[in-house]
């Protein structure tokens, strides 16, 4: 089908993408003539320069979103990240069976919330985008019912655990330590299962920075009740899970507080009965959601158990639980992913669609920002500087690990 093309109009002009260019992209997304021109669109591209110059713009409004995201993911990398350090000054054992329990009982519980969770991320962010703030709260409470019940079906896998791992052939020692670790964590899931849709709910509104904020006291308290429930206590496992679940509540009870205390406007206007209607559909997105984001944390499982094959699975377990905090750091880029998938769905503003060119600056800045990831990988893999033997000793003063 061939088209007429005028030649003098600029390549892209921002009054030139609208509903009707794109389709039924997203529906009911009511229309409105009235609207005047926004400051956050884009400006006509006519040659490079323009194209680097809107570049700069939406890199300065994605780092202004992605900078509080990354930095959350960072203190909540650090619950685990102290834990493991803490209990490595305690015991190779310790650290081996939190290790086992994070990286095969934990991981796939959690895997499954957050792959849940991306369902309200996805619908949250259309609803955010199409006006209708009305349905965040509810998307909320459908989510929050769909993986409190999730959780409770975690906990007979938690209980599960010491059995589980010895019919996989792991050592029997190894397994109780961490079956018994794994009971003492069951309340973490279930302050996953309201930590997690609070904060899609958050993001769908770029409320990044007060996540932000509850993360690093919640981080503080940890490195806090840790250093003292463990080093000082010496509580072992009990003090690594009593300080594990009161900080991931924290961070949910605040998270819960600020959105119920009216700082989200419209988006929340109480509970209500609406969130148990038609439940069927939000559970087949929610589903599908989680197999895809457990498909990417199952290799990890994978890797612990065969490490524990190996002659001394103590240390074999505890090296590569290292080895893997070391590069899961670098996944803290990941927040400015999420909030490019969220900044879609937020550019679609009184029925002018304006995410194609504006996704793709972000889509540029994104690539450029994984060149920067693996050029660190490459880095922090490396024996420089003796990187190494620094992250090492921080979990456990024994050349071996």
């Amino acid at each position: 089908m061939e088209h007429d093309y005028d030649h003098n109009k600029p390549l892209v002009s921002k009054k030139g993408c609208n509903s009707e260019n794109f389709g039924n992209v997203v529906p009911n997304i009511p229309t409105s003539d009235d609207e005047g021109d926004d400051d956050g669109e884009i400006g006509e591209i006519n040659n490079v320069g323009d194209f680097f110059r809107e570049f700069g713009k939406e890199s300065r409004k994605l780092w202004y979103l992605a900078a509080p995201s990354i930095l959350t993911s960072v203190f909540q990398y650090a619950f685990g990240a102290l834990t493991q350090i803490f209990s490595g000054h305690l015991s190779t054992g310790e650290l081996a069976a939190i290790s086992m329990e994070t990286s095969v009982i934990s991981s796939l519980g959690y895997g499954l919330l957050m792959g849940m969770g991306s369902a309200v991320e996805t619908l949250c962010g259309q609803a955010y985008g199409a006006k209708h703030v009305d349905k965040l709260g509810i998307y909320l409470q459908k989510s929050w019912i769909i993986l409190n019940t999730a959780a409770i079906g975690i906990v007979f896998y938690f209980l599960l655990t010491t059995p589980l791992l010895n019919l996989l052939g792991q050592d029997p020692e190894l397994s109780a330590q961490a079956g018994k670790f794994a009971v003492m964590m069951i309340p973490q899931q279930f302050a996953y299962a309201f930590a997690i849709p609070l904060a899609k709910f958050l993001q769908a509104q770029s409320k990044v920075f007060e996540m932000a904020g509850i993360a690093g006291i919640a981080v503080c308290f940890h490195a806090l009740v840790g250093w003292i429930f463990m080093m000082k206590l010496r509580w072992g496992l009990f003090g690594a899970a009593l300080a594990l679940n009161s900080s991931w509540w924290l961070v949910a009870i605040g998270q819960f507080l600020y959105v119920v205390c009216g700082f989200c406007g419209r988006a929340w206007s109480g509970f209500s009965w609406k969130a148990f209607s038609n439940l069927s559909e939000f559970v087949k997105l929610s589903i599908s959601s989680a197999i895809m984001f457990c498909l990417e944390i199952w290799y990890l499982m994978a890797l612990t158990l065969v490490a524990g094959y190996l002659p001394n699975p103590e240390i074999s377990v505890a090296a590569l639980s290292i080895t893997y905090t070391k590069y899961k750091r670098l996944e803290c880029y990941g927040g400015f992913g999420i909030q490019c998938s969220c900044k879609g769905w937020q550019l679609e503003q009184g029925g002018k669609i304006l995410w194609p060119i504006s996704m793709r600056l972000a889509t540029s800045f994104w690539v450029s920002l994984r060149a920067l990831y693996w050029a660190s990988s490459l880095l922090w893999a490396s024996r420089a500087f003796g990187m190494d033997c620094f992250w090492g000793y921080s979990f456990r003063r024994q050349h071996y690990l």
